[in-house]
């Protein structure tokens, strides 16, 4: 499967950002571990200023508006262009993707519990796509599913009249599925594993059902966009 439009900027954020952490966390455990005891025996609130200290000059050195980090690798700079990256690759499967087709990933506009980690419209009907990376354990499953059909409803209410809303649980263990489909709060929600989903999902696209919403097109299409104008 592809990486995330910005993988590796994401990653050399990350990178620094635990750099500045380590530093600052090893710097305040010296100051807490050696001087301070011997220094304020008696005054054990006074640690949070040192605490703070430590923690307020990371955010001027890593990230903050004097330019005390100069380069290419300051976090701001990092951050700026991992969110140009994910514009252009959100630009670029906008384009490339099935015409009457939309896509959308960590949904949270629209939620109403928690995010929903892919929408996607289809000619056919509307997907509330939750992931998980293996079997969720069977007393929080009832919570799980709960959750996918809240959102279910949330969506529904968003979308045009008529237009079909599909609940989805996709666990991504490669074994097999095996129950098709639950119930939550009177929503069926179909179970699909990574290679199930594409499949319908392709045949979907393919198999045009109907006429579909431009304006609901975009509507998704700008529910995952990262900037406040919509590409198409």
């Amino acid at each position: 499967m592809l990486k995330k439009p910005g993988a590796w900027l994401r990653q050399k954020g990350i990178e620094r950002s635990m750099i500045g952490i380590s530093v600052c966390s090893g710097a305040l455990g010296i100051i807490v571990g050696i001087y301070l005891p011997l220094l304020l025996p008696n005054r054990p609130l006074l640690l949070f200023v040192p605490a703070s200290l430590v923690i307020g000059a990371w955010l001027v050195l890593m990230k903050g508006p004097w330019r005390l980090v100069k380069g290419p690798w300051r976090l701001d700079h990092i951050w700026k262009g991992l969110e140009a990256e994910t514009r252009i690759g959100n630009a670029i499967q906008y384009a490339l993707t099935a015409s009457g087709c939309a896509v959308a990933h960590d949904v949270k506009k629209i939620a109403k519990a928690g995010n929903i980690d892919h929408l996607v419209v289809t000619p056919s009907r509307i997907w509330v796509i939750e992931t998980q990376a293996g079997r969720v354990p069977k007393k929080k499953f009832p919570k799980a599913l709960g959750m996918i059909a809240a959102n279910v409803k949330s969506v529904r209410a968003w979308a045009p009249p008529m237009v079909e809303v599909q609940g989805c649980l996709v666990i991504d263990d490669g074994k097999k599925v095996g129950k098709k489909s639950f119930s939550a709060d009177l929503e069926t929600i179909l179970r699909h594993n990574r290679r199930t989903l594409m499949r319908q999902l392709r045949k979907e696209a393919c198999e045009p059902g109907g006429a579909v919403d431009e304006a609901l097109l975009r509507k998704a299409w700008a529910l995952g966009s990262i900037s406040n104008k919509d590409d198409g």
